[in-house]
């Protein structure tokens, strides 16, 4: 018996867009999963990244990557996500920090929005791929590079 899941590709990009292709090319290995990217199409559950983007009945899995916490986006950006997380049969957290920050602004638990449990896994790097760089002699040895969008 095959099971469908839902997985938007419409929206999100960097993390969450690498993090949910490697996810698409391992569970696309079993022969027993079968990925849907059309919400119109039939499916068994949905698996959904940051908050709940389409409209649908069926249950879903929710990876959370974090929350908003300057006082200027916390109100208007932080309920959809915390609707997702009470909303969702799961929550996957891509850190330890990204749960404690969740639980600390929007009060995970002692507003009970984590009914049905949740996991962390973690974005990781292929090291592989990382190690196959080679090393520029420009670079001092011992750097440190970190590529992001840095919040304050």
């Amino acid at each position: 018996m095959t099971i469908r899941i839902f997985i938007q590709t419409d929206k999100f990009k960097g993390g969450p867009a690498v993090f949910r292709s490697r996810l698409i090319s391992a569970l696309n290995k079993f022969e027993d999963i079968e990925i849907v990217t059309d919400v119109q199409k039939k499916f068994d559950i949905g698996l959904e990244f940051i908050r709940k983007t389409h409209k649908y009945s069926k249950p879903y899995i929710l990876r959370a990557s974090s929350c908003y916490y300057l006082d200027k986006y916390k109100p208007w950006n932080n309920k959809p996500i915390a609707k997702a997380i009470k909303n969702s049969i799961y929550t996957i957290f891509q850190s330890k920090f990204a749960y404690k920050l969740c639980n600390r602004v929007l009060r995970l638990e002692s507003r009970d929005l984590i009914k049905n449990g949740y996991d962390v896994i973690y974005n990781g790097v292929n090291l592989d791929y990382i190690n196959s760089i080679e090393a520029s002699p420009d670079v001092e040895k011992g750097s440190f590079i970190a590529c992001a969008r840095w919040d304050p």
